[in-house]
């Protein structure tokens, strides 16, 4: 029922349909755009929308509460900082946005009787707005088609958190002279109306995301002057796109040769991810700062000689972010309880802030009184939560947003995949050709853990293939 009709491409076109019906290929402007659908990365007959009654089987609420709530003093990462929680939020941001949701339609997450939110908050049931619809969705010819979204932001690794991914907002951030950003005159972020740092996306803002936005909007008016001093007779368009298109280069290197390996620490990823910047050749061969990106005799083989600046081979598949990327990326149990605050100096405490406070508004409140340098040694000394099970912040399990007094983003964290057709733990890995796993013991060898499983998801033999695949500690150990 869920296999799409009519996706025979015309002669020398892709497989592959864009957001409103029209064959995309390779040299589409409209691929991985803003607006464009999410991809998968699983064969059509893995993506199988839940009935209503199994978006709630086991309850969401009830996942959140007993396999991802903090207990105790958070499990800390013994070697990352949280420069490191920041940086995925930070690149998220730049790749992935389903946009607004449809507040005027709900789906309603019930309470059991004994949850503390119901006496606390007077509520029988989380409610939460159905994700936005893919308005194009049947376009072109199709009469049955996979469940689709669109994602709002451009899917490049084009540094859209910053420069915006719409022609007014980037308007918005720039100054318009010598290829420069928006900045006040202490070198931060302007505001807007509501008190909010003015850049190129600020959807769920704190002050984490403050400081990464300030410092890359610097680190971007820092490379015009270089720019300008080499080349005097640039003008400002000119400036401003070289300068983003260097800025955004330090990102993705950034991302892939010390965020990654730092976060997941083997060595054959570290191998493999210095590989994919260098090349096989200069990563075997070279070290340290002896290594370059281009090589100075450069090899015309994405893998000996590295991606940077060589032939790219989409494999025949136009380039786009998967819904299966978007759930995994959902690392929330980073986040500690409160952030310490140190003077970069003497490393002296001076302030605590439950993360609450940070958010929105309460980010620059925050910025106007802390400067930007101890802000980024704060993040540097303290350590993010690890990412296991019942290491969740307790602060993310009962937010209270305009509308809605009681929002646990645990539970929408595992609403989210079901309502968008994320196949279950088991499902993906055949949908990836791994093998699927027999029992939870194929998890891990604790049987505390086993236990707790057991209880929210049940003990039959079909337990295996009710896991969610976003579930904290099963998402761990795909990455």
């Amino acid at each position: 029922a869920f296999q799409p009709k009519n996706l025979t491409p015309p002669p020398g076109v892709t497989h592959f349909r864009t957001a409103d019906g029209s064959w995309n290929n390779l040299n589409n402007p409209k691929e991985g755009s803003a607006g464009t659908r999410f991809v998968r990365n699983v064969p059509l007959e893995f993506i199988k929308p839940e009935t209503a009654e199994s978006m709630l089987t086991p309850n969401p609420r009830t996942v959140s509460l007993k396999l991802l709530s903090r207990e105790g003093p958070m499990k800390e990462f013994p070697y990352l900082n949280m420069l490191a929680a920041v940086w995925i939020n930070f690149q998220n941001s730049d790749w992935i946005s389903h946009g607004e949701n449809h507040m005027d339609e709900l789906y309603d997450i019930p309470l059991a009787e004994d949850d503390p939110a119901r006496k606390r908050f007077g509520q029988t049931a989380i409610r939460i707005p159905k994700t936005r619809h893919d308005t194009t969705y049947g376009a072109g010819g199709e009469e049955l088609v996979p469940i689709t979204f669109i994602n709002e932001v451009s899917q490049w690794w084009d540094g859209s958190q910053i420069y915006g991914s719409d022609q007014a907002t980037q308007d918005r951030v720039r100054s318009h002279v010598e290829g420069k950003l928006l900045l006040t005159d202490d070198h931060r972020l302007p505001l807007d109306e509501h008190g909010i740092e003015v850049t190129g996306f600020t959807r769920n803002w704190w002050v984490g995301l403050s400081m990464m936005h300030t410092l890359f909007t610097n680190e971007h008016n820092s490379v015009c002057d270089m720019l300008r001093a080499s080349y005097p007779e640039w003008d400002d368009n000119r400036l401003f796109n070289v300068a983003r298109l260097i800025n955004t280069a330090g990102m993705a290197k950034i991302h892939t040769v010390e965020w990654t390996p730092a976060i997941l620490p083997n060595s054959v990823l570290n191998t493999a991810l210095n590989a994919n910047w260098y090349g096989i050749l200069t990563q075997l061969l070279r070290r340290g700062k002896d290594k370059k990106t281009v090589a100075p005799i450069n090899i015309r083989n994405p893998e000996m000689g590295g991606v940077v600046g060589n032939p790219l081979n989409n494999h025949n598949a136009p380039f786009g972010l998967s819904q299966e990327f978007v759930e995994i990326y959902r690392l929330h149990s980073l986040l500690p309880e409160e952030l310490i605050f140190r003077r970069h100096e003497t490393g002296d405490e001076v302030e605590r802030a439950p993360f609450s406070s940070v958010r929105q508004a309460g980010s620059a409140k925050l910025t106007e009184r802390m400067p930007m340098a101890d802000l980024l040694y704060s993040f540097g000394v303290q350590q993010p939560g690890q990412l296991v099970l019942n290491n969740y912040p307790r602060f993310f399990q009962e937010l209270s947003i305009p509308g809605n007094p009681l929002l646990d983003m645990g539970a929408v964290d595992i609403f989210r995949a079901r309502e968008r057709g994320v196949p279950r733990y088991n499902d993906f890995r055949r949908g990836l050709g791994l093998p699927p796993i027999q029992k939870l013991e194929d998890l891990t060898d604790d049987s505390e853990t086993v236990r707790r499983i057991r209880e929210v998801y049940g003990d039959g033999d079909d337990v295996v293939e009710k896991l969610d695949l976003r579930e904290e500690g099963v998402a761990v150990r795909y990455l």
